[in-house]
């Protein structure tokens, strides 16, 4: 059985239940958790973990974007070598490359810098939640 947290309607305090029959350790009324109640809690932070997944998605769109142009260059460079001066193809490839390993890097940070903060929101919930059982 999942368990999920719960707002008490009565006083509000927050405690971790399963689906059935509990007391509150607050004000000590007594709530039916259903399966509707873990629907509504379960969704907390999704927002915020669908932000991080789309920040994921980009950074390996941004990869294989990357890749492309990369090899684009790399085509360019070898088929065109006769026209212009063969250093500057190499500061092209060598830019779009770590330009693009930059990009992936910072989007995947942003990514987990999102689910660090869901984690440590859903952390400070439990603290909250062992406080005031207390």
């Amino acid at each position: 059985m999942s368990q999920f947290n719960y707002h008490c309607p009565n006083c509000q305090h927050e405690y971790l239940v399963g689906v059935g029959v509990y007391t509150c350790p607050k004000c000590g009324q007594a709530n039916n958790v259903t399966s509707e109640n873990s629907k509504l809690t379960s969704g907390r932070y999704s927002l915020l973990k669908t932000l991080s997944s789309w920040f994921k998605v980009l950074a390996v769109m941004s990869f294989l974007w990357g890749v492309l142009i990369l090899l684009g260059a790399m085509f360019l460079f070898v088929t065109t070598t006769s026209f212009y001066d063969p250093k500057l193809g190499v500061i092209l490839i060598f830019c779009s490359f770590w330009s693009g390993a930059v990009n992936v890097v910072i989007l995947l940070a942003i990514s987990e810098v999102i689910t660090l903060f869901v984690s440590m929101a859903n952390d400070l919930s439990e603290v909250k939640m062992s406080l005031d059982d207390q």
